[in-house]
């Protein structure tokens, strides 16, 4: 009786079946508001550092720390207060690091969960969200952001390189590929 109960009230919402059980299995998997989930994405980092080499990844580490700073703004004085901090930090120049940061956001390097074509949700911009969605996307928070800290240290670290090598040369689509290219074997 429960059982029918439990199938008349309550699964009458579930409209997917299979996009819900990889949500639960994910959540499952990676812990829901795991802190911990934070250092073992984080420690793709490692694989940065050692293929590219303390120097170029340790700018890759400055870029990511002053990106999450703007994360929520697209302020042009804030971008250039951060991006002089980034010069003064190794960066050479501000406009060095700008050239990288509104790269990596221009190309969308910077979007974690959701950004590949074979998603089931490719129509569904969730523009509509309910509690329970809400609350997993929270819950994932540790995952997606040890995720983006080896993500854009890696684009900021292969940046860093592509610019060592090509001082003056200006930054163009094929330029911008092979940053990626390298950035995605960092990463």
């Amino acid at each position: 009786k429960e059982a029918r109960w439990y199938n008349d009230h309550e699964l009458r919402f579930l409209k997917n079946p299979v996009g819900f059980t990889k949500s639960w299995m994910f959540n499952e998997k990676f812990g829901f508001l795991n802190p911990a989930q934070y250092l073992v994405q984080g420690m793709g980092f490692t694989h940065v550092m050692a293929v590219a080499g303390p120097q170029a990844a340790s700018r890759g580490v400055v870029g990511y720390v002053l990106s999450r700073a703007l994360k929520m703004t697209d302020d042009i004085p804030t971008i250039n207060r951060l991006a002089n901090i980034a010069g003064k930090m190794g960066w050479g120049s501000a406009d060095i690091f700008k050239e990288a940061y509104t790269t990596m956001r221009s190309i969308g390097f910077d979007i974690i969960g959701k950004e590949h074509s074979m998603d089931s949700h490719t129509f569904d911009p969730n523009i509509f969200k309910n509690g329970i969605n809400t609350a997993l996307e929270w819950g994932r928070i540790p995952f997606t952001e040890g995720e983006r800290l080896t993500r854009e240290a890696a684009w900021f670290t292969a940046f860093y390189e592509w610019r060592l090598k090509n001082p003056t040369k200006a930054l163009d689509n094929f330029s911008s590929s092979e940053i990626l290219v390298r950035a995605d074997n960092l990463s």
